[in-house]
């Protein structure tokens, strides 16, 4: 290169004085950058950092509640994973746990119903229930096949479409919090790590479940018999456990008082979460409907 000029950017076509483009970042790539080794190596050092960041902020999320909401809040972002790339993991881990846990002899269904629950158990199950009795009735579809091939369905969409979660939580805490003066999409922060912390508990939990009814099959089989499920701790223990979690999450995030915090999470964990819920699945079975 002649003395005086510059080499320009690739990327944003201005000049160049280092390694890296002082403008848009871009690198500049020398010879080794296309050797196979070098791509390798790079490939390596992204896949260790990605695995320790996700690890760390997944540690984080648990001991912390709340404390990777005020680093984003903050602008702390670069040492942890995005909440919304640790949500979508975090939703991955779920249906490997429920897999696992169903593989074990024990599955709980939280984050996607079946067509069963939805017809039964929800605000909405007699409008539901008269829909799909009409169209079963209409073009004179096996109840069987029906029901198999909407749960199917159900699962498909509940594993893309749990985000929708969380603009439903941001639009609760948007009112909740409404003196607090935050922009919207600060409360979609929040909410993105307060769903994560939930698909997470569930996750482990069902491969507790699993393993724990693994453990009683065996025993009994043994000549013992072990009801782990009737113990009062282990079915009441979930919304505790949330329910705290929430609480200490909406104290450090909000810095409200100890009294209206505890209103809040009350109102979250017994009416919040239940009102989502019924939202999310009406969502869920109207797409499905349509599919089916």
């Amino acid at each position: 290169m002649e003395s005086g000029i510059k080499q320009l950017c690739v990327n944003c076509g201005r000049p160049i004085d280092a390694s890296y483009c002082s403008h848009c970042g871009e690198k500049v790539l020398s010879d080794k950058d296309y050797s196979l080794r070098h791509l390798m190596k790079e490939g390596l050092e992204l896949l260790v950092d990605f695995d320790f960041k996700f690890v760390k902020t997944a540690a984080l999320l648990i001991r912390k509640p709340g404390f990777l909401t005020t680093e984003y809040w903050s602008g702390r972002r670069i040492n942890y994973t995005n909440p919304f790339q640790l949500l979508l993991l975090i939703n991955i881990f779920y249906f490997f746990c429920s897999f696992v846990s169903e593989q074990l002899g024990y599955n709980i269904r939280v984050m996607f119903p079946t067509l069963r629950d939805l017809t039964d158990d929800r605000i909405f199950s007699g409008w539901v229930s008269h829909v799909v009795q009409t169209k079963l009735l209409a073009e004179q579809i096996p109840v069987k096949v029906y029901y198999d091939s909407f749960n199917s369905h159900l699962e498909q969409l509940a594993k893309s479409l749990v985000i929708l979660l969380v603009p439903i939580l941001a639009l609760f805490l948007r009112v909740f919090y409404w003196r607090s003066k935050r922009y919207f999409v600060e409360h979609f922060i929040s909410a993105a790590h307060l769903v994560s912390f939930y698909v997470f508990f569930w996750s482990l939990l069902m491969l507790f479940s699993g393993s724990l009814a693994k453990i009683s099959a065996l025993l009994s089989s043994n000549g013992h018999s072990v009801q782990f499920f009737s113990i009062p701790l282990f079915r009441y223990s979930p919304p505790i456990v949330i329910g705290l979690y929430i609480f200490l999450a909406l104290r450090r995030m909000y810095e409200q008082s100890i009294i209206p915090t505890i209103i809040k999470s009350l109102l979250l964990i017994f009416v919040v979460i239940q009102a989502i819920t019924n939202i999310y699945d009406f969502i869920l079975f109207w797409i499905a409907y349509y599919l089916v």
